[in-house]
C-alpha cells in the first residue's frame, strides 16, 4: 500500500497532514493505547467506573498543589457538587479520617462485591462451576473425614478389645495357677496315707459305725456329723498345714489362696488355716472351725448340686463358682471369693449322691482372694489409663430343684465406675476363656466412638470448600470480566488468533465507516475544568456504545473527542447490510446530540461522516496490541467527517449508492451542494468528491423497489457502478482471507 499523507484532525484544524509508515490510517488512532484501555473498562463496567464514581452528581475538581483528588471524601463530594467552576477552599487539604477512610473503603469493597455478584449472576455456568468444585471439595474432604474417622473408630475398638484380651489372658494364666494347689493335694491325698482312711471313718449317714448326725446343729442351715477324734487329729492336722504351706509357697499363691478344705465322703474334716486373720486386711480375721463336719449331701440343694458337679465333672477339672461373699454376723469380711472344688478319685471308695454311686473319696476345696486378684491384675488401671470402661460378668444357669426350670443369672465378676453406661452402641463385648467358664467382658467408652472432633471437622471442611469455591468463582468472574474486556478492546477471532500465536491480518472487502467529531472541541474544553471535560466525553460516548451495540457494530476507537465505527467487520454483512446499520447509527446518533445537554447546560454539536469500501484489518504490535483498520477507505472517512458540517451525516457516493441498496430500510438523502450551487465539496486528495446528507429513514413496505437513479447524476451513476463491480468481483476472487 503507498504512503498516504493524512490529516490529523484536532478540534477544528483538518489540514496538518502525517505519514504512518506503508500503512495508511487516519489520525484518530494515533491515540494513546491507555485511552483504548479506559474506553474498554467503561464499557465494561459503568457501575465499578471510576467516572460514574465521580460523576454522579457531575461537577468540577480542583487539584491541590500535588495534583490528588483522593485526599479527602468530603473534598471529593464537594467536588462533585461544585457545578459553578469556582474554586474550593482550603479544605481539600484536610485528610480523611480514619471513620471516613474505613466507610469509603466499605463503599468501595461493597460496589465491587455487588459487580461480583451481579457478573456471576449473568453467567449461571460460573454458579454452577462453583458449585461443582464444592461439591467435589466437600465430597473429598468429607471422604477423608470418614475414613480418619472410621479409623479412629477403628482404632478404638481394637485399643478397648486388646486391653480385654490382655487382661482376660491374665486371669486365665492365674486362675490356672490358683488351680495348681489344688492339683497338688489331690496328689498328695491320693499318694499319702495320712488320708487314705477318712471316709471309712466318716462313712455313710444313718449307718452302722459311721460318724453320727448331730441332733443340734451349730448352724441350722447345715447337717453335721461328729468327726471327733476323726478330724482332730494332732499329727493328720499337722501334716495337713504343712501340705498347704509348702503349696502355696512353691505356687507362690500366698495371700491369693486364703483356705484350703478335705472332704472326704463329702464331709468337710480338714480346714486350714482353722482361723485366718493375716489376709483378709488389718483387723479382720476369719474362723473356718465351724464348717468341720459339715456333711455336704444332706444340707442343701446349693451343696448337693456343688458336690455333684464336682464329682461328676468330666475328666480332672476343676469346679470353681464365685465370688461369693463371705460374712460374720451382718459384717461382710470378704466380698468376692472363689471356690474351687476337685474331686479325688480313688479306687475302693463309694459315693453315692441320689441313688447314685461315685467311685470317689471325696474332693478337696480352696478359697481364692479375688479381690486381691483383681489388685495384682491392675485391671482397673489398665483399663482407666486407656479411658476405657468395662463389664466383666459371668451367666451362671441356676436350676430350681423343685421345678426343674433353669433360669440364667448374670454374675458381676469386676466392673468399673461407669460400666453402667455401656450399651451396644458404644462397647463391644469380649468373650474371654477361663477355667471358671465363658466370661464376657463388655468394653467400650460411655461417651460413643465417634471422635470429638468430628464435627468441627465436617464444619471445617464445609468450611474449606465453600472458601475455595468462592475463590474459584472469584476466579471465573474476574477470567469473564477479562474476557470481556478484552473482547470489547478487539474481536474474538483476534483474540483467539492472538492466545496461538498468530498474526492477525484480515481483509475487508466492502465496509462502511462512520467518524464523528465534536465541533469547537478545543476552545469549548479550554473553558471546562479537565473533570468536566471527561464527564461530558464519557456520557456522551457511553450512549453512543448503546447505540453501537443496538445496531451491532463495530466500535473501533474513541481519541479525545473522534469517535469510529465499522460496519460489515468484523462480522461480515453484505454490503448495502452495512452500510444501512451505519447510517442508521449516525441518525439515532446525532438524534441523542440535539438533545444531550452538559452538567453546565451547554448543547454541543458534532460533524459526521461515512465512507464505503475495502480494508484491511489486523492487530498492530505485541506489547499491548491494538486492533486497527487500514486503507484510503478509512482516511475517506476522515475526510467525509472533517469536510461536513455540524449536525449533518455527510456520506460518499459509494455509500449513497449502497443504502439505495438497502434490503429492509428507505434512506432519504440529499445532494450537497456548495452557495454557487456547484455539486459536491472539495477534498484534499481527491479533488472535487460528490457527496450526500442523510437526512432520515423509514421502513420499506416490501422487499421488492424500484432504484430511482435520477438524482444521481452521471458521475455518481459511473463512480456507483464501477465501484460496486469492482467491490464484487474481488468478493469473487477472495473471500476472507486471513494471513497468518
Amino acid at each position: 500500500m503507498n504512503k498516504i499523507d493524512r490529516n490529523l484532525r484536532h478540534a477544528e484544524s483538518h489540514d496538518i497532514d502525517d505519514n504512518f509508515g506503508d500503512a495508511t490510517v487516519p489520525d484518530s488512532f494515533r491515540g494513546s493505547i491507555n485511552t483504548l484501555s479506559s474506553k474498554a473498562y467503561t464499557e465494561t463496567s459503568h457501575s465499578s467506573n471510576v467516572w460514574n464514581m465521580f460523576f454522579r452528581n457531575g461537577g468540577n475538581v480542583h487539584y491541590s498543589n500535588k495534583d490528588s483528588v483522593w485526599k479527602s471524601k468530603n473534598s471529593i463530594d464537594k467536588v462533585i457538587a461544585n457545578d459553578d467552576g469556582t474554586k474550593l477552599g482550603d479544605d481539600m487539604d484536610e485528610m480523611m479520617s480514619c471513620g471516613e477512610w474505613m466507610r469509603w473503603n466499605v463503599v468501595c469493597m461493597v460496589k465491587e462485591i455487588c459487580h461480583y455478584v451481579k457478573t456471576a449472576l449473568s453467567r449461571p455456568v460460573i454458579a454452577l462451576m462453583a458449585l461443582g468444585v464444592f461439591i467435589m471439595l466437600f465430597l473429598a474432604g468429607f471422604a477423608i473425614v470418614q475414613t480418619t474417622k472410621s479409623n479412629y473408630e477403628d482404632d478404638l475398638r481394637f485399643q478397648a478389645m486388646c486391653t480385654a484380651a490382655e487382661t482376660g489372658q491374665w486371669f486365665n494364666d492365674m486362675f490356672k495357677r490358683a488351680l495348681l494347689p489344688l492339683y497338688s493335694i489331690q496328689q498328695a491325698v491320693i499318694y499319702s496315707d495320712y488320708f487314705r482312711d477318712l471316709p471309712q471313718k466318716i462313712g455313710k449317714a444313718g449307718e452302722p459305725g459311721s460318724a453320727p448326725t448331730l441332733e443340734e446343729s451349730p448352724n441350722p442351715k447345715y447337717s453335721y456329723r461328729n468327726v471327733t477324734n476323726i478330724c482332730d487329729d494332732a499329727e493328720m492336722q499337722a501334716k495337713f498345714h504343712e501340705m498347704v504351706e509348702s503349696v502355696n509357697h512353691d505356687t507362690e499363691m500366698d495371700g491369693l489362696i486364703v483356705h484350703y478344705r478335705l472332704a472326704p465322703h463329702a464331709v468337710f474334716c480338714l480346714v486350714d488355716p482353722l482361723v485366718n486373720d493375716e489376709d483378709f486386711g488389718e483387723g479382720q480375721s476369719m474362723d473356718f472351725s465351724g464348717a468341720i463336719g459339715r456333711d455336704l449331701l444332706h444340707s442343701n440343694a446349693f451343696w448337693d448340686k456343688t458336690v455333684r458337679a464336682t464329682i461328676n465333672s468330666p475328666g480332672n477339672e476343676v469346679d470353681i463358682f464365685g465370688p461369693i461373699e463371705i460374712a460374720k454376723g451382718d459384717d461382710v469380711i470378704m466380698p468376692e471369693l472363689y471356690c474351687g472344688h476337685l474331686k479325688v478319685n480313688m479306687p475302693g471308695y463309694e459315693l453315692e449322691i441320689d441313688g447314685d454311686v461315685y467311685e470317689s473319696w471325696g474332693f478337696v476345696m480352696h478359697f481364692i482372694h479375688w479381690s486381691k486378684l483383681k489388685e495384682q491384675s491392675k485391671i482397673y488401671d489398665s483399663f482407666s489409663k486407656r479411658g476405657v470402661e468395662f463389664n466383666l460378668t459371668r451367666t451362671d444357669v441356676i436350676v430350681d430343684p423343685a421345678t426343674g426350670e433353669e433360669t440364667a443369672k448374670v454374675e458381676i465378676i469386676a466392673q468399673s465406675d461407669n460400666a453402667h453406661l455401656l450399651d451396644d452402641s458404644n462397647s463391644e463385648v469380649v468373650p474371654i476363656k477361663t477355667p471358671n467358664g465363658i466370661w464376657m467382658n463388655r468394653v467400650g467408652y460411655p461417651e460413643g466412638y465417634t471422635p470429638s472432633w468430628y464435627g468441627p471437622a465436617i464444619i471445617g471442611v464445609a468450611f474449606s470448600s465453600f472458601i475455595i469455591a468462592l475463590m474459584f468463582a472469584v476466579i471465573l468472574v474476574e477470567k469473564q470480566l477479562h474476557t470481556k474486556l478484552l473482547y470489547k478492546m478487539m474481536p474474538s477471532t483476534a483474540i483467539k488468533k492472538l492466545n496461538r500465536g498468530k498474526t492477525v491480518v484480515e481483509k475487508y472487502n466492502l465496509v462502511t465507516i462512520f467518524f464523528s467529531d465534536i465541533v469547537g472541541f478545543t476552545s469549548m474544553a479550554g473553558e471546562m475544568q479537565p473533570i468536566q471535560v471527561m464527564k461530558m466525553l464519557n456520557d456522551l460516548y457511553v450512549e453512543f456504545d448503546k447505540i453501537v451495540e443496538r445496531h451491532n457494530l463495530y466500535k473501533v476507537e474513541t481519541i479525545g473527542d473522534a469517535y469510529m465505527v465499522v460496519g460489515g467487520a468484523p462480522d461480515r454483512c453484505t454490503g448495502p447490510e452495512a452500510a444501512a446499520k451505519v447510517a442508521r447509527f449516525a441518525l439515532e446518533a446525532t438524534k441523542f446530540v440535539k438533545n444531550y445537554r452538559t452538567s453546565t447546560g451547554t448543547r454541543i454539536y458534532i460533524r459526521v461522516g461515512l465512507h464505503s469500501g475495502p480494508v484491511m484489518a489486523g492487530v498492530v504490535g505485541q506489547a499491548m496490541p491494538r486492533y486497527c483498520l487500514f486503507g484510503d477507505t478509512v482516511n475517506y472517512a476522515s475526510r467525509m467527517e472533517s469536510t461536513s458540517v455540524k449536525m449533518m451525516i455527510q456520506c460518499s457516493d459509494m455509500t449513497r449508492r449502497l443504502l439505495i441498496d438497502a434490503p429492509n430500510h428507505m434512506f432519504h438523502c440529499e445532494e450537497r451542494r456548495g452557495e454557487d450551487d456547484e455539486v459536491g465539496v472539495m477534498v484534499k486528495g481527491k479533488g472535487l468528491v460528490h457527496t450526500w446528507w442523510i437526512k432520515g429513514c423509514e421502513e420499506r413496505s416490501n422487499a421488492t423497489y424500484d432504484l430511482d437513479l435520477e438524482n444521481l447524476g452521471v458521475n455518481s451513476q459511473l463512480s456507483s457502478r464501477n465501484s460496486l463491480s469492482m467491490v464484487e468481483e474481488e468478493d469473487d476472487r477472495e473471500n476472507n482471507p486471513v494471513y497468518s
